[in-house]
C-alpha cells in the first residue's frame, strides 16, 4: 500500500533535462576521476611497502649468509647478492643470493613471504643459472627459498622437490635442509 508521501513524491519527481543529466554525470566523473587518484597514490604506496618488505628479507638473510655461508653440510667461499645475466636478446635473470665453492654452487631465493608458486621459480632457476652461467657447468647446484614468512604446506613442497627452507626465527635461522638435492 502507497502512503500519501510517496504518491506526493512521485507525483514532484520529473524527468530531468539533457542539461541537468549532463551536470550530474560532471560531478560523478569528477568524483571518480578522484577515486581513479587515490587509488593509484595507495597502490603506489602499498607497492612501496611490499617493495621494502621484500629487500628487507633480502638483505637479512644476505649478511646471515655473508657471517655464515653455509647451507647443509657445506661450506662456501664466496657469497653473492643479486647475480644478474643479461642477454643480448633481452633475457634477464636474476639471482637474490648466490654461493660458490670448487665443486658447489647454492642459489637462494629471498622471499618476506613465501607462496607455492615461488618453489617453482626457485626450480627454474637451477634451469636457468646453468644456460646463463655455463662455466659452472660441472658444479652441482642445490636450492634453497629463505623467507620471512612461508606456510606450512609451502615448506613442505619445496622439502619435497629437495629445496632447503630458510625461515628466520627470532634472532636464528631454522634450516631444513635434510632433503637438498643437487640439480
Amino acid at each position: 500500500m502507497k502512503t500519501t508521501k510517496q504518491t506526493t513524491a512521485r507525483k514532484t519527481n520529473k524527468v530531468p533535462t539533457w542539461d541537468e543529466l549532463r551536470e550530474m554525470f560532471k560531478e560523478t566523473d569528477k568524483k571518480i576521476a578522484e577515486t581513479d587518484r587515490l587509488i593509484k597514490e595507495h597502490s603506489k604506496i602499498i607497492f612501496g611497502i611490499s617493495e621494502s618488505n621484500g629487500l628487507y628479507a633480502e638483505d637479512y638473510f644476505y649478511n646471515v649468509f655473508k657471517e655464515d655461508p653455509t647451507l647443509g653440510k657445506m661450506h662456501f667461499d664466496d657469497v653473492q647478492r643479486n647475480r644478474v645475466f643479461k642477454g643480448l636478446q633481452g633475457e634477464n635473470a636474476e639471482y637474490d643470493i648466490v654461493m660458490l665453492n670448487d665443486k658447489n654452487i647454492a642459489i637462494i631465493e629471498t622471499k618476506y613471504r613465501a607462496r607455492d608458486s615461488d618453489v617453482d621459480q626457485v626450480l627454474d632457476h637451477a634451469v636457468s643459472f646453468r644456460r646463463w652461467f655455463p662455466q659452472y657447468k660441472k658444479h652441482k647446484v642445490y636450492l634453497g627459498l629463505a623467507s620471512m614468512n612461508i606456510r606450512e604446506s609451502t615448506a613442505a613442497k619445496a622439502r619435497k622437490r629437495g629445496i632447503a627452507v630458510i625461515r628466520q626465527r627470532g634472532g636464528k635461522l631454522v634450516y631444513n635442509d635434510d632433503n637438498l638435492i643437487a640439480f
